[in-house]
């Protein structure tokens, strides 16, 4: 099912399933993930080229070459090129106005966090950055809005269990996610129950009794019946009875 849903997304058309699993791998919990991780270190290559390139900040393929191009083409700058480092040498020199702009604006947005990490609890501040960025309205604008937006709210409850806990502060709740998908440990994406929901929903036939849609598509046809119980030595028919 969870293939049907991906691809299905990935066309425009929104679906749901009770999934069991998927929920770390959601783009939009990737996303927050990978955002959380710069507010508590900054110096990570792979969470600021996510972020970047993200509608939160939406710096596109070519302004991040254009980025990465002027930092390599200083000759004195012999350091191993990493991306944290252009996007810093950016910051102070480069010639794109508009592209500073928005490097500028997410310096500001972070170094306001990161303050507040130090002072409000985890899901406070999980809901203060989806308020003030917008990614709550972005993600529920996208296909399948209502689960996205579910699989956000859902990683908030998860920083309200954390707090439970005798751990505290962002450091340790990015630890806390890494051991959950290091030993696999997956709640599945959010399950959002609405019977009139515009939406293709993606379930079993046991799950689906009881229910009525206007078009229904059976899948997954394609397979041979399972004959194996007919070769067995005793025969069971709710019928005929025993048969030897």
């Amino acid at each position: 099912s969870d293939t049907f849903v991906r691809v299905l997304n990935d066309n425009g058309i929104p679906a749901v399933a009770d999934l069991q699993s998927g929920y770390f791998d959601a783009p939009e919990v990737k996303l927050l993930l990978n955002y959380l991780s710069l507010i508590d270190n900054p110096l990570q290559d792979i969470p600021l080229a996510a972020v970047l390139h993200s509608p939160l900040v939406s710096v596109t393929s070519e302004e991040m070459a254009i980025i990465m191009a002027q930092y390599q083409s200083v000759p004195e700058l012999n350091e191993q090129p990493k991306f944290h480092r252009a996007y810093r040498y950016y910051l102070e020199n480069g010639e794109n106005e508009l592209l500073k702009e928005k490097l500028n604006r997410l310096e500001r947005e972070l170094a306001r966090f990161r303050f507040l990490s130090v002072h409000v609890s985890v899901r406070e501040l999980l809901e203060k950055i989806l308020t003030e960025t917008g990614f709550d309205n972005i993600a529920a604008a996208m296909p399948g809005g209502k689960v996205r937006r579910g699989n956000l709210e859902q990683l908030a409850k998860k920083a309200a269990d954390y707090a439970k806990t005798s751990y505290s502060g962002l450091f340790n709740f990015i630890r806390y996610i890494e051991q959950l998908k290091k030993y696999e440990v997956d709640y599945g994406e959010a399950n959002i129950e609405d019977e009139q929901a515009d939406t293709v929903r993606i379930m079993s036939i046991h799950k689906s009794k009881g229910l009525e849609f206007p078009v229904v598509f059976l899948s997954c046809t394609s397979k041979r019946v399972n004959l194996q119980d007919l070769n067995s030595n005793l025969l069971l028919h709710q019928k005929y009875g025993i048969g030897p």
